[in-house]
C-alpha cells in the first residue's frame, strides 16, 4: 500500500477507508483481511463489514481470509446495467444510426447492447435476432420490430414469461418476500384463468349418458403398475432438468460456467434419439428397450455421482437421455393395450408420469437437505434400475396377455388400435 499505517489510520471515516481498500484491490487484485486491519489500525471485524459492503456492490468477490477484485466481464449483470449509463446511451445512438430499414440484426448478450435494443428505430420493419433476454424486454416495447430469441421465436406466450419474470423482479426489488412475490401475480392469473374457462365453456351444453358401462372405475393393476414406471422415468427426467446444474456447481467448481452442460447433454441425446425411436423398437423389441433403457440410464447415472468430472458428466447425461428417450413412449403403448379404448390406459400413465416429473425435484430437495444432494440423486438410480427389471417384465406381460410379440413398434401398435376401434 501507498500510505503508512499512521497515515491511513487517521482521521479516515468509513467511506473513505471503504475507498481505500477499493483502490488496493484494483492496484493488486487481492487484499487480504488481517493485512488491512494492521494497516488501518482496526479489527478484522471491521475490514470484513466493509468486504461485505463492497461484495454487495459488485465490486469485489469474498474469499476465506480477504476479498478478490471482480473483472468487469464477471459483475452480475444488475451492477453492469446500471454503470456507465451516458456512455452507453451515445454507443447506442450511433449504433441505431447505422441500421437501415428492413434489416436482420444479431444482438449479442451485453449491457450496452440491451441499449442499443433500445434506442433501434420503430417500424423499419428489422428482425432482431438476440440471446438476451433483456433485450428482448427492451425490443417488445418498441412497435414494429420482429424479435426472435436464440432457441425460439419470441410470441406473445412467451412475452407473457418475460413480463412474469420482470414482475417477479420488480416485486423482489420492492421487499416482498418469495411467498408474497408468487402470491400476489397468482390471484390476478388465477381469476383470468378462470373467467376465461367459463367464458369458453359457457355454450359446450349437457354431456350426454353413456349407453352403457358408465361411471367410475378402478384401473387394473396392469396399468397401475405401468403408471407407476412412468412415474419413476419422468421424476428422473424432472429432477435432471431442476437438479443436474446445482450437482454440477457443487461438484465441479472450477468448471462452474459449464453446469449446465448435463441437461443439455442429456435434453440433446433425449430428443435425438425419439426422432429415431420406432426404428429402435422395431428392431430391438420394447421388452429390450425398456430393459436396455432403464440400464444404461442407472449406468450414466451412478458414472456422474461416482466420479464427477465434466467429461463424466457429459457422457453420463447422454446415457441418460438415450437410455430414457424411448421407454416412455413404449410404457404409454403398453399402457393403452391394457384397455379399451386405449385412450384409457394411456391417459393413466400419462397422468402418472407427469405426476413424477413435477415431484420429482422436490423429492431431491428434501432428500438433499437430509442427506446431501448426491445421495439424494441416487435415488434416480434405485429408480432407473427399478424401469429396467420391473418394466421390461410389465411390458412383457402386457403382450404375453394379449398374445402378441414384444417387437413391434408401439406407435403402429397403437394406430391399428385405433384403426380397429373405428371399425367397429
Amino acid at each position: 500500500m501507498q500510505r503508512t499505517r499512521l497515515e491511513a489510520s487517521e482521521g479516515l471515516l468509513p467511506d473513505e477507508r471503504e475507498r481505500l481498500i477499493l483502490e488496493t484491490l484494483r492496484a493488486e487484485g487481492r487484499v487480504l483481511a488481517t493485512e488491512l486491519a494492521a494497516q488501518f489500525d482496526t479489527s478484522e471485524h471491521t475490514i470484513r463489514r466493509h468486504l461485505r459492503d463492497l461484495a454487495e456492490a459488485g465490486h469485489c468477490k469474498r474469499v476465506y481470509g480477504g476479498a478478490l477484485l471482480i473483472s468487469p466481464a464477471n459483475k452480475p449483470a444488475s451492477v453492469r446495467m446500471r454503470e456507465q449509463l451516458p456512455a452507453k446511451a451515445r454507443l447506442a445512438r450511433a449504433a441505431a444510426a447505422l441500421v437501415k430499414p428492413n434489416q436482420v440484426i444479431l444482438l449479442d448478450a451485453g449491457s450496452t447492447n440491451v441499449e442499443i435494443a433500445a434506442a433501434l428505430p420503430e417500424n423499419a420493419g428489422l428482425t432482431v435476432v438476440t440471446t438476451s433476454p433483456q433485450a428482448c424486454v427492451r425490443l417488445l416495447e418498441r412497435p414494429g420490430i420482429e424479435v426472435i430469441l436464440i432457441g425460439g421465436r419470441v410470441s406473445a406466450q412467451a412475452a407473457g414469461g418475460l413480463a412474469g419474470a420482470a414482475v417477479g423482479t420488480v416485486l423482489q426489488k420492492a421487499g416482498f418476500g418469495v411467498l408474497s412475490g408468487l402470491a400476489l401475480p397468482a390471484i390476478p392469473i388465477a381469476v383470468l384463468i378462470v373467467g376465461a374457462a367459463l367464458f369458453s365453456l359457457r355454450d359446450v351444453g349437457t354431456r350426454p349418458e353413456a349407453a352403457s358401462g358408465g361411471g367410475f372405475a378402478l384401473p387394473q393393476a396392469g396399468v397401475v403398475k405401468l403408471a407407476a414406471l412412468a412415474f419413476l422415468c419422468m421424476m428422473t427426467e424432472g429432477a435432471i432438468a431442476d437438479w443436474s446444474a446445482v450437482y454440477l456447481r457443487t461438484a465441479l467448481p472450477a468448471h462452474a460456467d459449464s453446469a449446465g452442460i448435463g441437461y443439455t447433454s442429456f435434453a440433446f441425446a433425449m430428443a435425438a434419439c425419439r426422432v429415431v425411436g420406432d426404428a429402435f423398437v422395431r428392431r430391438l423389441g420394447a421388452v429390450r428397450v425398456v430393459a436396455l433403457g432403464g440400464l444404461l440410464s442407472a449406468a450414466g447415472l451412478a458414472a456422474v455421482l461416482a466420479a464427477p468430472a465434466l467429461a463424466t458428466a457429459v457422457a453420463g447425461f447422454i446415457c441418460v437421455g438415450i437410455g430414457l428417450a424411448n421407454v416412455v413412449p413404449v410404457i404409454f403403448s403398453a399402457a393403452g393395450r391394457t384397455t379399451d379404448p386405449p385412450v384409457t390406459g394411456v391417459s393413466m400413465a400419462a397422468t402418472a408420469g407427469y405426476a413424477g416429473f413435477l415431484v420429482g425435484p422436490p423429492i431431491i430437495g428434501f432428500g438433499a437437505g437430509l442427506m446431501g444432494l448426491q445421495l439424494a440423486l441416487g435415488v434416480l438410480v434405485l429408480a432407473t434400475l427399478a424401469v429396467c427389471f420391473a418394466g421390461s417384465r410389465a411390458v412383457r406381460d402386457v403382450d404375453a396377455s394379449r398374445g402378441e410379440s414384444a417387437t413391434h413398434a408401439p406407435v403402429r401398435k397403437d394406430s391399428r388400435d385405433a384403426d380397429r376401434i373405428e371399425a367397429d
